[in-house]
């Protein structure tokens, strides 16, 4: 998944770039000559060309801010799909400051903040969405045991349903229950083992 994660991320950015330049600089043209209303600035001028040229130093840029912020390891929390999105708009943030700050030492380097804002906002909207996504395949995968260690509890009293319950609750702890060794039944079964 890391390397699922990884490609969803290269074709997010480069998404975001283009996104982020038609925002700026195609909104208008959009507003004016397809939807017919008179709103928005056409800049006949303006190309993607420069956007793209340097997509690699953003690539680069973004990749090693998402490494940064631990994008890339494999961690477990009690709410994967809210930790992941907040991760994703802070290596989003760091590498758009970065990005920022080196339109300022390169002066080659297109330079419109406001293209850098809609990345920002389209990037963490549309990375967000796609590891939200493989996480619920994740999350999928290891409920039905995949990429999850086999698990035996032993004991049947309440500590070994505690075990046993939050190895059904949180598959992404990457634990598939695979049965209990008791002496006997428990007197009494918490609520998810029923």
């Amino acid at each position: 998944f890391i390397v699922m994660k990884f490609l969803s991320d290269i074709v997010m950015i480069l998404v975001s770039i283009i996104l982020g330049y038609s925002l700026k600089f195609k909104l208008g043209y959009a507003f004016q000559n397809i939807l017919m209303m008179d709103y928005g600035l056409i800049y006949p001028h303006a190309q993607i060309e420069p956007y793209l040229n340097v997509s690699g130093i953003i690539l680069i840029i973004c990749v090693l801010s998402f490494w940064g912020v631990g994008l890339y390891r494999t961690e477990a929390g009690f709410l994967p799909v809210v930790d992941e999105f907040l991760k994703v708009s802070k290596g989003v943030s760091i590498a758009m400051l970065l990005i920022m700050a080196f339109t300022f030492i390169d002066k080659e380097f297109p330079g419109s903040r406001y293209v850098l804002l809609y990345m920002w906002g389209v990037g963490i909207c549309l990375i967000g969405c796609s590891r939200s996504v493989l996480i619920y395949i994740e999350l999928q995968l290891l409920k039905r045991g995949r990429g999850a260690s086999k698990t035996l509890v032993i004991g049947a009293n309440s500590v070994g349903q505690d075990i046993a319950e939050k190895i059904f609750l949180y598959p992404i702890y990457k634990y598939h229950y695979f049965g209990t060794l008791a002496d006997g039944y428990p007197e009494q079964v918490h609520f998810h083992l029923r």
